[in-house]
């Protein structure tokens, strides 16, 4: 009976995968290709993991005008053998594997591989396989070996606040010279500040570690008992 049950869950989740698959066009192998690059492996595999994702929805409510604004993967091992896979299943026996996996911000599964974000700036146009390399910037968060401050420093420094200093469409604060916009922009340079003392007092840190004193330390009473032992 339990033979039978994983043949049937096999079947089905084949034919969700071709099904899915059938959908995709040049959107989709642009997101996995760009995927496939900034992580090392090739985009069939990419394809692979998120095609028997559950969230599989999210990308296709990204494309749609006034849809979905970022579209987010995390590249992880899973630590839950049924995380974002309820459909197509894992063998028992498999191990912890990095995987692509679909995140919309709001599940429990904790970051800590690489974020990949893509984002719509214009989110009321719908990106189309024509428009999708001028209407979606991509981008990426560290959080692995405890470099996500690291990394958010970077992603400040070296894209955000240069684009906001160029940027001089600032809607109805008209330009760059609004006092508003000069107080974000402020705002974000002593927030990127802090995020860089912030990494810089982690990387620095000192580690204390368990005294084997502790008796003797006891016994100390006076300025001169501290100078002595």
């Amino acid at each position: 009976v339990g033979g039978d049950r994983q043949q049937e869950i096999a079947r089905q989740a084949k034919a969700l995968r071709d099904e899915r698959r059938a959908t995709l066009d040049a959107r989709h192998e642009y997101l996995f290709g760009r995927l496939a690059e900034a992580i090392g492996i090739e985009p069939p595999q990419v394809e692979d993991h998120v095609l028997g994702d559950e969230k599989f929805d999210c990308i296709d409510d990204f494309f749609l005008a006034g849809g979905r604004r970022v579209l987010m993967f995390y590249y992880q091992e899973s630590k839950n053998p049924e995380t974002n896979q309820p459909v197509y299943g894992r063998l028992a026996n498999a191990g912890p594997k990095k995987r692509v996996m679909i995140s919309t911000g709001d599940e429990s599964v904790s970051l800590t591989g690489v974020l990949y974000y893509f984002v719509r700036p214009n989110q009321p146009k719908a990106v189309t396989p024509a428009n999708i390399v001028t209407e979606v910037v991509f981008g990426q968060l560290d959080a692995s070996n405890g470099k996500m401050l690291e990394s958010i420093d970077q992603l400040l420094a070296n894209m955000l606040i240069p684009l906001f200093q160029q940027y001089e469409d600032w809607g109805a604060l008209k330009t760059r010279s609004n006092i508003n916009v000069q107080d974000f922009l402020d705002a974000m340079s002593q927030f990127t500040a802090t995020v860089n003392g912030a990494s810089d007092n982690i990387a620095h840190q000192v580690k204390l570690a368990p005294s084997d004193n502790d008796s003797t330390l006891s016994t100390l009473a006076t300025p001169n008992d501290y100078q002595t032992m």
